[in-house]
């Protein structure tokens, strides 16, 4: 599962997203709520929230902005694991056990 994230972020920026799960705003949400410290995602919140309520889908959007939303496309990336090591400051000696706590902090996200 890990290897397999790291595929988006070999596409071009530019390329076309088209999300299976739709959930979006929950993946804003979370990355909000965890404050990575990297990017501002509120306007991508508003702009979501505004679409909803215009009964327009959220999607699709850029690869970019996917890897920009969801931590999990960006758990390598500097920032991100100390804001997963907050959440679990147990040691996450690889990749596996950085996406495995990620992940269970994603479940427990209300």
């Amino acid at each position: 599962m890990v290897t397999s994230l790291d595929k988006p972020a070999e596409l071009p920026d530019f390329t076309r997203c088209c999300c299976a799960n739709g959930h979006r705003l929950s993946k804003l949400r979370f990355t909000l709520a965890a404050k990575p410290q990297t990017v501002d995602l509120t306007s991508c919140e508003q702009r979501s929230h505004r679409l909803l309520s215009q009964g327009q889908p959220t999607l699709p959007s850029s690869i970019k902005q996917d890897i920009l939303i969801n931590l999990f496309l960006r758990m390598r990336q500097a920032p991100v694991a100390p804001t997963i090591r907050r959440f679990d400051p147990s040691d996450l000696d690889d990749d596996t056990e950085v996406f495995a706590a990620l992940r269970q902090w994603k479940n427990q996200f209300k």
